[in-house]
């Protein structure tokens, strides 16, 4: 088997450029303006509720941090036990938005989505120092660009005291080293790509064998690429077939089965989406053919 290792690491890049497009959305679109960031900013209190419900999201952030690592270690594919801490946070944030009403729990609030993020961006730069040739290189790579653990001590320190005051966890910082860990991605999936081409090349040519002299390994690569690539366009759907199906649109299986509504013609299965249901099947097997 062909280990084709740059397909995994531009999943991984996926998903880092979405949590880079969150925060970035964060700073742009944000209908509450900034907090002060300076070191003079007025401490402001932060509610009993915030701060209880900001050692839940705390929590969740650390076993999605801790999933995430994992993940990356043991290249998982399985994004399950991801999924479900990110629909915890998620519900978390839908909660708090709705209670938020001081300055000082809307600041807080934004802090905890920023740990969450630099909590992503860990993730990532943990994947990333594995690239580093030496265990100090790796070391001094993490410690340059990793924000989460300034940002998960300045957010409990809130939950703790009961007063928001600025940090160094701050929009601007997150974005800037957002940016560093993009680049060090592309540069890393490149690599990979590289060191996966020359794999292939010497698996099926030998190892003296290059990706630019082995034509097998090319010739692969491009079947593979082209049977992933869709090429088949849809067909346009005619003015007769949309004419015909117009009327089902708004059907249901349930309908059709209590005989609330006609089964519609087998060809509106075509662009009508709840006629693909299987149970329909059964009935258009039952109709008589035609002669």
């Amino acid at each position: 088997m062909v280990p084709w290792v740059f397909m995994r690491v531009s999943k991984a890049m996926r998903k880092t450029v979405l949590g880079l497009l969150i925060g970035l959305g964060v700073t742009a679109f944000s209908q509450h303006p900034p907090a002060k960031s300076g070191a003079n900013a007025a401490p402001k209190p932060v509610s009993h509720y915030m701060r209880e419900t900001g050692l839940l999201y705390l929590e969740d952030v650390e076993s999605t941090l801790e999933q995430s690592r994992k993940d990356g270690l043991e290249g998982s594919t399985d994004d399950s036990l991801s999924q479900i801490h990110a629909k915890s946070l998620d519900g978390l944030e839908n909660r708090i938005e709705i209670n938020v009403s001081s300055s000082g729990d809307r600041q807080y609030f934004e802090l905890l989505k920023r740990t969450r993020l630099a909590a992503q961006q860990s993730a990532d730069i943990s994947n990333l120092a594995g690239h580093r040739r030496t265990v100090e290189e790796a070391t001094e790579f993490g410690k340059e660009l990793d924000m989460y653990p300034e940002c998960y001590a300045q957010a409990m320190w809130v939950a703790k005291s009961g007063v928001f005051k600025a940090g160094k966890c701050t929009e601007e910082r997150l974005v800037r080293t957002w940016r560093v860990v993009l680049d060090e991605e592309s540069k890393a999936a490149e690599s990979d790509l590289v060191n996966s081409r020359e794999r292939l090349a010497h698996t099926l040519c030998g190892n003296s064998a290059t990706y630019e002299t082995c034509a097998d390994a090319h010739i692969l690569e491009e079947r593979i690429h082209h049977e992933s690539t869709p090429t088949a366009r849809p067909q346009p759907i005619s003015e007769e077939l949309r004419t015909k199906c117009l009327p089902f649109v708004d059907g249901s299986v349930d309908k059709v089965l209590a005989k609330a509504m006609p089964l519609p013609p087998r060809e509106c299965r075509e662009v009508v989406g709840w006629m693909r249901d299987n149970r329909l099947g059964a009935l258009y097997d039952e109709q008589p053919k035609e002669k």
